[in-house]
């Protein structure tokens, strides 16, 4: 997928780069960043587009702990503060730009 998405995007001649992150990882969130600002120099949009579902479908029951605490991990915790990350390199940016954050 990332290289259809990558050929949609260049031929509107637009600049693209495909980082891989795993946002669960609080510390490769610092990685992310710098690896755009490298590639573009700037940080102007943000899209949050990371999930996981149940790991085991069944009711309230059946859950664990372990499942619980990943799906927290990718889904709340590591998008909270991959924004925050973000949003700090954002407020660095010299100029008046619009900025967003889609969660």
């Amino acid at each position: 997928a990332p290289a259809n998405l990558a050929a949609n995007i260049t031929a509107k001649a637009a600049k693209f780069a495909y980082i891989r992150c795993d946002i669960a990882n609080l510390e490769s969130h610092a990685d992310l960043v710098d690896t755009a600002m490298r590639a573009f120099g700037r940080i102007d949009c943000l899209v949050n587009n990371a999930g996981i579902g149940a790991v085991v479908r069944g009711d309230l029951l059946d859950l664990k702990p372990d499942n619980f605490d990943r799906a927290l991990g990718i889904n709340l915790r590591g998008t909270v503060f991959l924004s925050q990350a973000v949003a700090k390199a954002m407020l660095r940016q010299p100029g008046d730009h619009a900025k967003s954050i889609i969660t």
